[in-house]
């Protein structure tokens, strides 16, 4: 989904998209430049939401943490940070 008209494809299921943006707890990036379409509405969901967004990359610096938008950036391999993930929501599943 490289800034198309989302809503002009029905394959790319937008409606369903937007819905789910809509009702997150959180975001999840991870490896991305946050340079699409898609990505920019998401953060603009974070932000009027005020959900945790969580940014899994190799490098720093891509989304900064402010007063409207709280961010964890986790730097590292996804082959490495992933995991860690998974096991931190299976603890907080299983609690």
């Amino acid at each position: 989904m490289f800034d198309e008209g989302y809503d002009g494809h029905t394959f790319y299921q937008f409606d369903r998209i937007q819905k789910l943006l809509s009702g997150a707890d959180c975001l999840i990036f991870v490896g991305t430049s946050l340079a699409v379409t898609l990505t920019d509405m998401a953060m603009k969901e974070a932000r009027r939401r005020k959900v945790d967004v969580f940014n899994f990359n190799l490098e720093e610096g891509r989304i900064q943490p402010n007063n409207q938008l709280n961010v964890e950036n986790v730097i590292g391999k996804a082959e490495e940070t992933l995991p860690r993930l998974w096991e931190e929501v299976k603890n907080v599943v299983n609690r």
